[in-house]
Order: C-alpha cells, then sequence, then structure tokens
C-alpha cells in the first residue's frame, strides 16, 4: 500500500538491499483471516497487554464522523524509521510483518470502504475485501454489511483484468474525475464517481462516500493519495506501523507530494510496542476535519 495514482519519481538511486536485509516477507494485502498478534503492549495512554478485541472495540467506538456530511477517514501506513513506504522490492513486502498484517486486517473489519489509489491496485493483486470470520459478528452488531467495499481512485482507469474485479458480486467503486477516458467502460463494471474536473476532488469524493452510507473509511494509500487527503482536512486519523529497518535513499516516503507546509496538525492517541521493535503508533486529527 505504497502508491497513488501518480507517475513515481526518475532519476533517484536507492540501496540495491534494505538495511538491515531480512527475510522476505508477505504481501501486506495478503490478509489471513487468522492472523494474530504476539507480545503486542500498549505504552500510552496507559501501559497494558493488549489484543486484537480490545483494539477493534476501541477503534469503531472512537470513529463517529464529526461532520454529517463526511465520513471518518482513518489512514492506514507502513514506513521504515527513515520514512520509506516501500523496499526494494517496489513494494511494503519489504517492510511488512504478521502483526502489521493482522492490525490492517482489523482496520479493514472497523471500516465500511476501503479507499486505495490505482496505482495501488495496479501494483499489488488488490482483490475486492471478503468477509472475515473473526470480525463478523462485530460488524454485523455495529449495522455494518460482512465486508468493506473497495473504492478505487483512479484519473485514468484500471485495466479490464485487474484483479479488483476478480469477484463479480462484489464489484470495486471507482472515484474519477469527468476527463477520466475510462469512465464508460469502468461504468459497464462497477459503480462510478464522478468528483472533479482534471484530478479527484477530495472533498466532493468524501461527500459523496458518506451519501452513500460510508461514514467509515479506511485509506490504504499510497503516499499522494494519503498527502491529498490530509491537506484538504479530511483525515481523522492515521494509524502508522513503523518498520525497524533503515531503507536509505528511497524513491518514495511517506508524505511523498505534500502540498502544503503544514497539512495538518496531529497527536498520539495510542502507541503500542510489537514484536522485533516494531512500532504502532495511531494519530488523531486535533479539532477533527477541517475544510
Amino acid at each position: 500500500m505504497v502508491h497513488s495514482d501518480r507517475p513515481t519519481p526518475t532519476g533517484l538511486s536507492r540501496r540495491t538491499q534494505p538495511w538491515p536485509r531480512r527475510e522476505t516477507r508477505p504481501a501486506r494485502t495478503a490478509l489471513a483471516a487468522a492472523a494474530t498478534i504476539g507480545g503486542m503492549r500498549q505504552l500510552y495512554p496507559e501501559q497494558r497487554e493488549v489484543t486484537l478485541e480490545d483494539i477493534a472495540a476501541e477503534c469503531l467506538a472512537a470513529q463517529t464522523p464529526r461532520d454529517a456530511m463526511l465520513p471518518f477517514i482513518r489512514a492506514v501506513m507502513i514506513a521504515s524509521i527513515d520514512g520509506a513506504v516501500r523496499g526494494t522490492s517496489g513494494t511494503s513486502t519489504d517492510l511488512t510483518n504478521s502483526e502489521d498484517l493482522a492490525l490492517l486486517s482489523l482496520m479493514r473489519a472497523c471500516s465500511d470502504a476501503v479507499l486505495v489509489g490505482a496505482q495501488t491496485v495496479r501494483c499489488y493483486p488488490y482483490r475486492p475485501p471478503r468477509p472475515n470470520p473473526r470480525w463478523l459478528a462485530m460488524r454485523r452488531t455495529a449495522g455494518m454489511t460482512d465486508a468493506p467495499q473497495l473504492v478505487v481512485v483512479t484519473r485514468t482507469g484500471v485495466a479490464d483484468d485487474n484483479p479488483c474485479f476478480s469477484d463479480s458480486e462484489r464489484p470495486p467503486m471507482f472515484v474519477v474525475p469527468t476527463s477520466c477516458p475510462a469512465i464508460e467502460r469502468l461504468t459497464e463494471r462497477a459503480e462510478v464517481i464522478v468528483a472533479g474536473e482534471d484530478d479527484v476532488d477530495m472533498t466532493v469524493m468524501a461527500t459523496e462516500l458518506r451519501e452513500r452510507g460510508f461514514s467509515r473509511v479506511s485509506c490504504e494509500g499510497g503516499p499522494a493519495l494519503l498527502d491529498s487527503l490530509a491537506t484538504r482536512g479530511l483525515v481523522d486519523e492515521l494509524f502508522l506501523t513503523t518498520a525497524p529497518m533503515w531503507i536509505g535513499v528511497a524513491d518514495l516516503h511517506l508524505g511523498a507530494g505534500v502540498g502544503a507546509a503544514i497539512a495538518g496538525d496531529f497527536e498520539v492517541s495510542r502507541l503500542m510496542l510489537g514484536e522485533d521493535s516494531y512500532l504502532y503508533t495511531q494519530w488523531r486529527a486535533r479539532g477533527g476535519q477541517q475544510q
């Protein structure tokens, strides 16, 4: 989950291997229903051992939209200690671990929709989320559907054989500008929201998602999409996994394409320490959403 619908900068060198070198890890989108965490310790606001169920209940309760016209948007990202969001594989595969995958699955379980940029969808085998037996009771009690809706933000569309179309019963939803050349083709296979002219208008998109009943949205990147939301005051929370790795000279970092000197003001609401010195931090926007 490290790409946006913008071209990757070229002409930049990077290390041939992350440091320190680690074993090959599963793709971050390969979510397992039985994913677990072990040894997770919350350090703030109070020190205690926590389970996925503890975190899920608290996240679900804390993501009530603060604006009747907008959804609660939680960004979910992973980065190295020097800010890189992908390693030598060109994806976050180099950074993730089983705890991170379990927490990513949990954040999806707390969401009505999963929002991603088209380049992320092209880079990974991104498929519509499936119902996770572990979280079905929680979602049904909260009045949610059995699985979140996949929403893809794109200026140009995606290929017809992209894995996001793999489930005809749960097609993705697309958000495009009026200039998108693939509007008609996408409309034949999925619901399409038109927001903006030459680029997607993030505020219009957020409003349209809320009108369709998506009051809790999980944004899984990439960084440029996250930045577009943050600079418009639409990110309510960032759940950031910090991998204990130094990637070195990388071509894509968290906050790539920053459009303002200060895109938002956040404060820590939770800090957890996991296996192998992985850190998990929840950052809440001060004062809620701002337009």
